[in-house]
């Protein structure tokens, strides 16, 4: 009887002892899949982190950029009237732009335009801020329509925005 306590006694601390390191995350070989997820789990909550760490103000610039582009195109597609889009543009820009682009819708001819069929923000940057101007650099994807066919177009801007009394208002779009 008493070899079968001893025994059970040493089977019992020999079957612990060899599940032990064999728990859930607790092998050799899972400690890396535990430090692996860990830091997996890392990346993410530092991606979301990033993401809401963009400035009100960059969504802003963003916002109006794509405003642009919209009421642009959709006047050079006819979908709305040159002083409907003269109106809109007047909500989104200012200055020498507003000027310049209403300027080039009067004087564009149907067979100039290439169809816009998307516009797509890769990278918006704040450069500084002079007085009451924001300087920013995008770089832009096109994917457009010409008369050869479709074709995608990257190109980097510098952007300057208007920000009085906490209106926003784009001044400058020059390509770099």
């Amino acid at each position: 009887i008493q070899m079968y306590k001893k025994a059970r006694a040493d089977g019992g601390q020999a079957a612990s002892q060899g599940s032990a390191g064999k728990g859930l995350f607790m092998g050799k070989g899972m400690r890396w899949l535990r430090v692996l997820c860990v830091c997996a789990m890392l990346c993410i909550f530092a991606t979301l982190l990033t993401a809401a760490a963009e400035s009100p103000e960059t969504r802003t610039v963003e916002s109006l950029l794509k405003t642009r582009v919209a009421i642009l195109n959709n006047m050079l597609t006819g979908n709305i009237t040159c002083s409907e889009g003269q109106e809109q543009l007047k909500k989104v820009e200012t200055d020498a732009l507003y000027t310049k682009d209403v300027e080039n819708i009067r004087a564009y001819d149907a067979s100039d335009y290439d169809a816009m069929e998307k516009m797509e923000i890769l990278s918006l940057q704040r450069q500084g801020k002079v007085c009451d101007i924001l300087h920013y650099e995008a770089k832009i994807r096109w994917n457009c329509v010409g008369y050869d066919g479709a074709y995608v177009d990257t190109a980097t801007y510098q952007i300057g925005v208007s920000c009085k009394d906490d209106t926003y208002r784009l001044i400058s779009i020059e390509i770099l």
